[in-house]
């Protein structure tokens, strides 16, 4: 292995990535254009979101030009925007 990294092995660690956690997005959606809109909402501000990632990885099987959108916004945020939706009324 030094001849690859530079540095002894040690161990051989176990290489089994199990696919069983199932991940539920809040609204996927496809628009009357077939492409696909995803959407999360959030409750804190999540400085790593690794699950957009992860959902993107998910959503990566459609082809490219389906994907309109992936947004990931604040409960905050889509209060506001409701406000303002409805004050324009």
């Amino acid at each position: 292995m030094s001849i690859l990294t530079g540095k002894k092995g040690i161990k051989i660690l176990d290489n089994t990535f199990p696919s069983t956690k199932e991940r539920v997005a809040d609204l996927v959606l496809e628009l009357e254009d077939s492409s696909i809109f995803h959407l999360e909402l959030q409750t804190q501000n999540d400085k790593k979101p690794l699950r957009m990632i992860e959902y993107y990885l998910l959503l990566k099987h459609l082809p490219p030009e389906k994907i309109a959108n992936i947004l990931d916004v604040s409960v905050e945020f889509v209060e506001q925007v409701i406000k303002e939706t409805n004050s324009e009324k």
